[in-house]
């Protein structure tokens, strides 16, 4: 059965571009996280608050992902865990055909880790290997209403496909 979400920013107050974001954490989810996971959960969300995600226009993988890259920088002794579910398809010859879209980062979807942890290390692919602050750069482009395939090219210098193409064997590399 799906995951019961542990933590979530939101808007409180109908113009989301000016209301106070609220980060309201699911006590039942979260009692059940270690010390170092609701750190990680509160350093996710706390950077939902800073980049006002909540009216994104960015897809989920990247407003997601980019939590994730900035809290597994804050807490690096988690990372491995968190690429796991990932790796371990990689290494089965199930890695990831796209992006995570969507649909994938719903509440009641199973696999919802899955999607999290594509996300998060798509976002890591293009810090390691262009660099952080084009990992942010991406997500302004991306913020501001642009196509992945326009902030790629605008950013990276590359298409969608040529993105999707190295992060695969980015991922390969990883799961080695």
């Amino acid at each position: 059965p799906p995951l019961p979400i542990a933590a979530v920013t939101w808007a409180d107050g109908t113009n989301t571009a000016r209301a106070p974001l609220r980060i309201v954490v699911n006590p039942s989810p979260a009692s059940k996280l270690s010390a170092l996971g609701i750190e990680l959960l509160l350093a996710h969300e706390a950077t939902h608050v800073v980049t006002h995600s909540v009216d994104s226009p960015a897809p989920a993988w990247m407003v997601e992902g980019f939590a994730d890259y900035i809290a597994y920088q804050a807490y690096p002794q988690a990372r491995k865990v968190a690429a796991a579910p990932l790796l371990d398809r990689v290494r089965a010859g199930k890695g990831p055909a796209s992006l995570p879209d969507n649909e994938r980062f719903r509440a009641a979807t199973d696999r919802l880790e899955l999607a999290y942890a594509e996300a998060w290390l798509a976002c890591r692919y293009v810090a390691d290997q262009y660099s952080p602050e084009q990992l942010t750069e991406l997500y302004r482009e991306l913020d501001s209403g642009k196509s992945f395939e326009q902030a790629a090219r605008s950013v990276l210098e590359i298409t969608s496909a040529e993105f999707m193409s190295g992060w695969r064997s980015y991922l390969l590399a990883l799961a080695r």
